[in-house]
């Protein structure tokens, strides 16, 4: 469907008329390629990747199972024709990833699990109770138009529908406070369900917001209902907030997290600031965020196998031991920071810009800090890997083990004997890593996010 998407066309199928006036229904739009696109290469990589975590792990059956599984619903809440049809695939995405998220069956993992199902289905609430208002409203819940409501309405109850919206869709986006489950699934899933988690689960929240944002109150009626700007800056904040606390935090996959909920919010803010540039910014971010953080996640978990690190003060000299693994990583830092001209600075350039049609340059101030943040809360993990201890300091251990001897260089001891990686690990990185350069480098080819999002764009802004 990308090649006809990137022309205009919208692609519709009627799967199922549950009700008189429901059907189960299929539609794709440039977005929603976008979205869907994304996810399927994510999935192939994590998968792959998989195949090298996983081995000898417990439960390969269920872990697997539950894994495509994950990946059906989520081409379901990309190709959601209706309101409805989003909600189911929604919440069978919700249900599905918590055996996922507990696979290993720690008691972090079945204490996050718990709080993530929580946290979600409590959510969806907030979702279907939208749903049912917006049909008793509009007496529709498509997702063809330009927005479905209109002022006629009235304020105060577009106003707690907005809000009903915000709360549901907004649980599994991340927004602060809705954000709790995040820091501890995160950590306790496998890596490459994290990497999932962060690029594409995450994700299905803020892009329920875009449709309703888009598709059900339009851009025309958000603005002369002003409940934009409460939203841009609850993602404001949610950018910077995220950003100071993952400063504080040594668990790496924790760290990570938290740079996660702080980047959902930067697709909030483009979608919500209600320009062109700022929505196609917010809809780049989605493949370029993805792709970035989920290599992150993959190189955890290499660190993780490869040398049994979580804490990053216990880093130091990886990048020796584990050479393609940390190169790949400072490379997506860079392009995590928004450095020209990898994948990460192209998302922000458009937000920027966003930023400046609506005539709201804190926002754009908001995105500069960030940036130093996210290079404040990253470089040092890559400073760690490479410059914790030096070459030599390295050798001079090995060599002193070898021999049984002690040195001043014991503490802190680093473990550098390393469990083979295999190529089913480093494969998807290398990938991942080579993408996040073509995002930024060459944005403008044809089949890339970019001109995707400026044809469907014009469609959703018209």
């Amino acid at each position: 469907m990308l090649p006809g998407s990137l022309r205009g066309i919208i692609y519709k199928c009627h799967v199922l008329h549950m009700t008189p006036r429901i059907w189960l229904h299929f539609r794709a739009d440039g977005l929603s390629i976008v979205f869907a696109l994304t996810a399927a290469l994510l999935w192939a990589l994590a998968t792959v990747f998989s195949l090298g975590y996983m081995k000898g792990e417990h439960a390969l059956t269920r872990y697997y199972g539950f894994l495509i599984l994950c990946l059906t619903w989520t081409m379901g809440i990309g190709f959601a024709g209706n309101l409805l049809t989003l909600f189911i695939f929604y919440e069978l995405l919700s249900v599905t990833s918590y055996p996922v998220i507990v696979h290993e069956e720690t008691p972090e993992a079945l204490a996050a699990g718990k709080k993530y199902i929580i946290y979600v289905l409590v959510g969806g609430t907030f979702i279907l109770l939208g749903i049912v208002l917006t049909f008793y409203l509009a007496n529709s819940q498509t997702l063809v138009k330009t927005g479905i409501l209109s002022i006629k309405y009235g304020y105060n109850t577009l106003a707690i529908l907005f809000t009903t919206f915000v709360l549901g869709f907004g649980v599994k986006a991340a927004i602060m406070p809705l954000h709790g489950w995040v820091p501890d699934a995160h950590p306790a899933a496998p890596a490459p369900a994290s990497a999932l988690l962060s690029g594409v689960l995450v994700c299905a929240g803020c892009y329920g917001l875009m449709r309703v944002i888009y598709n059900i109150f339009g851009t025309e009626l958000l603005r002369q209902l002003g409940f934009g700007a409460i939203l841009a800056y609850v993602a404001a904040a949610t950018i910077i907030v995220a950003s100071i606390i993952a400063l504080d935090q040594d668990n790496l996959k924790r760290r990570l997290a938290y740079s996660t909920i702080s980047q959902m919010s930067y697709i909030v803010l483009g979608t919500i600031l209600l320009t062109p540039s700022s929505a196609i910014g917010g809809m780049v971010h989605i493949a370029n965020h993805g792709f970035m953080k989920a290599i992150l996640f993959l190189c955890s978990g290499v660190i993780i196998k490869g040398v049994k690190k979580r804490n990053i003060s216990e880093m130091q000299g990886i990048g020796y031991v584990l050479p393609i693994t940390m190169v790949c990583f400072a490379i997506v830092t860079l392009g995590m920071m928004g450095c020209p001209p990898l994948a990460g600075f192209i998302s922000k350039w458009m937000l920027c810009v966003g930023g400046f049609e609506a005539g709201k340059p804190i926002f754009v101030v908001v995105l500069l800090i960030s940036s130093l943040l996210c290079a404040a809360y990253l470089l040092p993990v890559v400073f760690t890997a490479f410059f914790g201890k030096t070459k030599e300091e390295i050798e001079a251990l090995k060599e002193a083990h070898a021999k049984g001897e002690q040195t001043h260089l014991e503490e802190p001891r680093i473990q550098l004997e390393t469990k083979s990686v295999p190529w089913t690990m480093l494969l998807p990185i290398l990938i991942g890593t080579f993408c996040v350069v073509i995002f930024g480098f060459g944005s403008m080819i044809h089949w890339l996010a970019l001109p995707l999002s400026k044809v469907a764009t014009q469609l959703l802004l018209k």
